[in-house]
């Protein structure tokens, strides 16, 4: 059986830097609005300077209140973002993400913006839970918009 992105499945990422906290979280809300809203979409995350690591514990907690658990997160590195996939857009918790992946993938110019456009959200790595659920709340609002305005016509169906 093919992948997704192999299929013309749209194919959407969110990047940081470790991808332990900012961009797991995204990929998990995207996830759950995508099946919420019954969008047909593959959703991935990856980190510019990520190995093989589980999302942080504060990570997995705050996304545990919402209902949606990071528990078999590992991370993964920009390096392993195929171009050839139907990426439709990449989007970045920082301007220098963005810088790092183009340094590495420039194809992916027109697809990559940051996710709060001209807007970066702090890194919680290494902060408390509080910091993480407020970093939670601003990457799901931003994270909802994004989605509802790249799938507007799949939503409203």
């Amino acid at each position: 059986m093919a992948a997704p992105e192999e299929t013309g499945t749209p194919v959407v990422y969110f990047i940081c830097s470790n991808n332990t906290c900012r961009s797991p979280m995204a990929e998990a809300i995207a996830r759950a609005f995508c099946e919420y809203s019954g969008i047909n979409c593959v959703v991935k995350s990856a980190g510019t300077i990520a190995g093989s690591d589980p999302a942080a514990e504060n990570a997995q907690q705050a996304m545990e209140e919402i209902g949606i658990d990071l528990s078999g997160h590992v991370s993964t590195n920009i390096i392993n973002i195929d171009p050839s996939d139907n990426i439709i857009a990449i989007y970045s918790m920082a301007d220098y993400h963005i810088k790092n992946l183009l340094n590495t993938k420039p194809a992916l110019k027109a697809v990559a913006s940051t996710l709060i456009p001209n807007q970066n959200i702090n890194d919680p790595f290494l902060r408390d839970i509080n910091f993480f659920r407020a970093t939670r709340d601003v990457i799901k609002i931003h994270v909802e918009k994004r989605l509802h305005s790249l799938f507007q016509n799949d939503a409203a169906q």
